[in-house]
């Protein structure tokens, strides 16, 4: 079971902003692009990406 505390939508970064961290990672890394999309969700509290997805900020700049 999950036992982070997820981080409350209006501070989290956008998808997009961490899709740039997560490629910068990847880069200085051997990582894969997943596994640092993961890590950074993480960061936050989530499971995972697809977690933090569905929590991100709207890519259209609406939250």
């Amino acid at each position: 079971m999950n036992t982070h505390v997820q981080t409350a939508p209006s501070k989290l970064p956008s998808i997009k902003r961490l899709k740039t961290r997560a490629k910068a990672m990847k880069k200085a890394s051997t990582l894969t692009q997943t596994q640092c999309l993961d890590a950074l969700a993480q960061q936050y509290g989530f499971a995972n990406w697809s977690a933090f997805v569905v929590a991100a900020p709207s890519e259209r700049g609406d939250a």
